[in-house]
Order: C-alpha cells, then sequence, then structure tokens
C-alpha cells in the first residue's frame, strides 16, 4: 500500500493509456507534479496491476484501446468491490462521443482528448486525490 506524502495524502495514479507518446507526456507531468505513476498500455494491465497490490488515488482511462479497452476494463472494475476499494476514482481520457452513461457507471469525470487543458487535468487529479485545488 502507498506511503501518503508529507500531508497525509496519498499520490499514486494509475494511468491506463495505449498509445506511448501520450502515455509518456501525461506520466511527465503527473511526475513533474510530483506524483507517482504506474502507466500501463492496456485495461488487462491496468487489472493486473491492481489485483497485485497498487492502491492509487486516482485511474486516468484511455477509453479506446486493444486488449481490453475502457468499457471492458470498467466493467470488471465496477463488479469486484476489492477493486474498486483499491481505486475508488476513475477519470475517462477520451476522443470519443456519446458514450452510454450505464457503460460509465462510477466514472468520477471525463477529460476530453487530445488533452489540452493541462490545469483542469491536473485540479481534477488533486481533487480526487484530495490535495484539494492550489
Amino acid at each position: 500500500m502507498m506511503a501518503p506524502d508529507s500531508s497525509g495524502k496519498h499520490r499514486k495514479i494509475l494511468l491506463v493509456e495505449d498509445d506511448p507518446d501520450i502515455r509518456q507526456s501525461l506520466q511527465e507531468l503527473l511526475e513533474s507534479e510530483s506524483f507517482e505513476v504506474e502507466a500501463t498500455s492496456n485495461g488487462a494491465e491496468a487489472l493486473g496491476a491492481l489485483q497485485a497490490g497498487l492502491r492509487p488515488c486516482l485511474i486516468l482511462l484511455d477509453w479506446s484501446m486493444p486488449v481490453m479497452n475502457g468499457r471492458e476494463f470498467l466493467a470488471r472494475w465496477r463488479t469486484n468491490e476489492e477493486l474498486r476499494q483499491a481505486a475508488p476514482s476513475v477519470i475517462v481520457l477520451t476522443a470519443a462521443v456519446g458514450i452510454p452513461a450505464q457503460e460509465t457507471d462510477g466514472v468520477k469525470g471525463f477529460i476530453r482528448k487530445p488533452v489540452d487543458d493541462i490545469e483542469l487535468l491536473l485540479e481534477q487529479v488533486r481533487q480526487f486525490c484530495n490535495l484539494g485545488i492550489r
């Protein structure tokens, strides 16, 4: 289990993104803000990380990925109480429009890709990791 930072807040994020350039850019951005980032390239890897004991404050989840997409990941996450406890907050990263609400039950927010509003992203990350807003 991740230790809280000196303020008592958790700073671990699970980033699930298949595009290596986007994954690297987001990871570097979040790490520059002192977050620890576990980056995976699909939902199956993300589930494996959670099942292996990763306890992030937030999952940033791409919607369209190979192997296991965001919808499939959420379906597994939503029906497994242990996984929901391990990572209670999910924000979907997507370029898609019109995702049916029933497919995103439990999602705390959406961020449009490409991510142009970096401050909005960081604000949401801080909010769901209980760090407040600067």
